[in-house]
């Protein structure tokens, strides 16, 4: 568990901290100041339990205002602020801190934490269910013949790609189950396709994000061109496609990618592929963005395709990368709403006959429309998916406020109400 402290005194932080230790020895605890967390709200981001002090009305908005907002306990100075702020489970006043106060308050808070995360739960097992029954992807397929690469353990075929082929494996210094990603053997000799697997590798690395997948290591023997990458029981999101997602879950999962889209392209990296393909979910049901085969620099100093060479999945792209023109940023968030799209109405947005006839109906037809019962979602549809780039949303963070300010404080417009 994760609990943060923000108060300007720095006395009562360490305070705080010293009691917690000692009734929550494995507990990490964190201590801001409350400007700290205003210039860099993602500081609590994941917190658990946020004690605060209920002047620093700022911190305690952008907590409540996330999507996944855990208990307040909040610290006042003067009475009239413990009747002015609603959302607190427990108050504690400045002056009068004691061990067993303290105590009684994170008993209310790990209480709530608690129904919460049952909530959550149960909210899960409708996706759990699904992804338990359904078969690893292109299990279907003929199985390649098996690997050996120093160090792990091929343990069974997952799947295959349009450049490379993925096994589940056990690492032999600690047991831990990794995916093994392959290079083709028949692209090992082709130099572009070569130089795009490990583009892959040293454009991932790069990123620090809870939803972007973690690469561990590349290689090469003798037969193999590899990444050791983490593995996801979970499977992929194409696979539930077909499928019921309720709308907070298609909601959850968006804002997942969203704050994966943030962070790569706060590293200066452009995805180009996003797809349900690479969308993959952890055993906790989070979503994970992977597959930066066709990755890139947002300064694109370097290029691994010829002028005018078009890459990517047809159905989620963007006009302008159907047109093999210069990218940014906003290229990836209409991929994102166009997935976005399909986990709300259990179909893609554009349909058509041939490439060209798609690719023709991304840059020229009407935003589709989702149905009524769906109509809160429009106005996310409308700025994601629009033709021309200067209409989206400018960027992941802008979107993200959008999503907070709409949806996580909002009672009228709560997830829960379009369900």
């Amino acid at each position: 568990m994760k609990l943060a402290i923000v108060d300007s005194d720095e006395d009562l932080r360490l305070l705080l901290a010293q009691l917690l230790s000692i009734g929550y020895p494995t507990t990490e605890i964190l201590d801001f100041y409350p400007t700290e967390v205003m210039q860099n709200p993602r500081l609590i981001d994941g917190v658990s339990v946020l004690i605060v002090d209920m002047a620093a009305t700022g911190v305690i908005a952008h907590h409540q205002n996330s999507l996944h907002p855990g208990p307040c306990i909040g610290l006042w100075r003067e009475a009239r602020l413990a009747a002015q702020i609603d959302g607190m489970i427990a108050t504690l006043a400045t002056t009068q801190i004691t061990r067993a106060a303290l105590e009684q308050a994170m008993k209310l808070a790990l209480a709530e934490l608690d129904r919460v995360t049952r909530s959550a739960i149960a909210m899960c097992t409708e996706l759990e269910v699904l992804a338990s029954t359904q078969p690893l992807a292109n299990i279907g397929d003929e199985a390649p013949p098996p690997i050996t690469i120093r160090g792990y353990k091929a343990r069974r075929f997952i799947g295959r790609g349009a450049m490379a082929t993925v096994y589940a494996a056990d690492r032999l210094s600690d047991g831990h189950t990794v995916a093994i990603k392959i290079l083709d053997a028949d692209l090992s000799t082709d130099e572009v396709q070569v130089k795009r697997f490990m583009n892959e590798f040293s454009l991932q690395s790069k990123i620090q994000s809870v939803y972007v997948a973690r690469i561990h290591e590349h290689g090469f023997t003798d037969d193999h061109i590899y990444i050791v990458m983490e593995y996801f029981p979970g499977g992929d999101l194409k696979r539930l496609l077909g499928t019921r997602i309720s709308p907070r879950r298609a909601l959850i999962f968006f804002y997942q990618l969203a704050v994966a889209l943030e962070d790569i392209h706060r590293c200066g990296i452009l995805h180009r592929d996003l797809k349900p393909q690479n969308i993959m979910f952890r055993a906790d049901r989070s979503v994970v963005l992977m597959d930066f085969g066709l990755s890139r620099g947002l300064d694109f100093a370097q290029t691994l395709t010829m002028p005018g060479e078009v890459l990517g999945t047809p159905h989620y792209m963007s006009p302008e990368q159907g047109a093999a023109t210069t990218l940014d940023a906003r290229s990836d968030l209409y991929s994102l709403g166009a997935i976005f799209f399909e986990m709300l109405t259990g179909h893609k947005p554009y349909r058509a006959d041939s490439l060209i006839g798609l690719l023709y109906n991304h840059a020229n037809a009407p935003v589709p429309k989702l149905p009524s019962r769906l109509a809160v979602f429009q106005p996310v549809i409308d700025r994601t998916l629009a033709k021309a780039p200067d209409d989206r949303f400018s960027s992941a963070a802008e979107l993200l406020d959008y999503v907070r300010h709409r949806w996580a404080n909002n009672k009228t417009h709560k997830p829960a109400t379009v369900c």
